[in-house]
């Protein structure tokens, strides 16, 4: 159980270090990677800067060293 916790963690942390998109009607593709306590994780994203100069859209995917995947999605209005 533990280590299904930490690869869990380190899958959040690999999400949490992609990189998004910024300029307005530009896309990225980003990869990057996480540790905790031992447990690995990597993450690819992809996201969009919709040329409305405001709206940001990302989804993302994990892998960790349990076996386990993951995925979120967002939307973003910036004002």
């Amino acid at each position: 159980m533990r280590k299904d916790s930490y690869a869990g963690t380190a899958g959040a942390l690999a999400a949490a270090g992609l990189p998004q998109a910024y300029e307005a009607g530009r896309g990225m593709v980003a990869m990057a990677g996480g540790t905790y306590q031992g447990e690995s994780a990597f993450a690819l994203g992809l996201s969009k800067a919709m040329s409305d100069g405001h709206t940001v859209v990302k989804l993302s995917g994990t892998y960790d060293t349990q076996g386990r995947a993951g995925g979120a999605a967002g939307i973003g209005y910036q004002f």
